[in-house]
């Protein structure tokens, strides 16, 4: 009996601990896709090229084009008209829009997405309203020349454009705000984890009366350096800024406790040894 409840005790720990668990580990990425309809994204961007005969372009130049498009797989031909479409409104000329066009849908249907997303807002009056250039800019710097989780980028850049336009951004205007967008972006780009609902958290901790109080300009470059720290780091924060205020703590002001409980947060980023050379 006493045998067989230690058996049952160690099958038990061994399920928990994915021993005899039925879920396979995460499969690596194919290298490769097998199914893309190249056919149509083809003859697609050929055709619209075609049926533009104000581009000025050759057979031989469609084709070019039309098999660079072919490389983002399926639906970068519905990609590339709809990005050269949104450059051309923008009043971008025609060679450059094509060009943009070719070489973000190539990159395939996330990068796509992205540059679509982050141009839009920057260019819209009613959320930036940035120069068609500078919107041209910065949605080819979070697409196909962001070198972090691309995936994430329409999400945050959303959450952030929304900050923008909320009451908590209104000490900002549009331009400051699109730089303090860039900022936070490029800071997810090394740690490739979300960054935009982080940021805007912390900044409302921080500016919260009840809270820390800090004036929006104060809150801004601590909830910077927090969102670029790690999503955790909010946690951190706060967990330490109540520790330092506590009587039975550190009993520190208001304003030592922020600065203690910034340095702890931004300690939650930490080199990872296994990813340092060895002596």
């Amino acid at each position: 009996m006493q045998h067989a409840l230690l058996f049952f005790a160690f099958a038990l720990s061994s399920c928990q601990s994915g021993l005899f668990s039925s879920k396979k580990p995460d499969e690596p990425q194919a290298k490769f896709k097998y199914d893309c309809e190249s056919d149509r994204e083809f003859m697609t961007t050929y055709e619209y090229l075609r049926r533009n005969e104000h581009f000025g372009l050759s057979p031989l130049d469609m084709q070019a084009v039309a098999l660079r498009v072919a490389d983002g797989c399926t639906d970068a031909a519905a990609a590339f008209v709809d990005i050269t479409e949104m450059l051309l409104k923008a009043q971008i000329d025609g060679p450059t829009s094509i060009k943009t066009a070719r070489d973000i849908a190539s990159k395939g249907k996330v990068t796509s997405e992205a540059f679509i997303g982050v141009f839009r807002g920057a260019y819209a009056k009613d959320i930036f309203d940035l120069s068609s250039g500078d919107s041209l800019r910065l949605a080819k710097r979070f697409s196909v020349e962001y070198t972090g989780d691309t995936n994430l980028i329409s999400n945050d850049f959303k959450e952030l454009s929304n900050f923008c336009r909320s009451e908590m951004g209104s000490g900002l205007s549009r331009v400051q705000c699109a730089k303090v967008i860039e900022r936070i972006l490029i800071a997810g780009e090394e740690s490739r984890k979300p960054v935009g609902k982080t940021f805007v958290e912390a900044f409302t901790f921080l500016t919260n009366q009840k809270e820390t109080n800090l004036t929006a300009q104060d809150a801004l470059s601590i909830a910077e350096q927090i969102s670029a720290a790690s999503p955790k780091a909010l946690d951190n924060f706060k967990n330490a800024y109540e520790y330092a205020l506590d009587k039975s703590g550190l009993n520190l002001s208001r304003k030592e406790a922020i600065l203690l409980a910034t340095s702890v947060a931004l300690k939650t980023r930490q080199p990872n040894p296994e990813h340092q050379p060895k002596i």
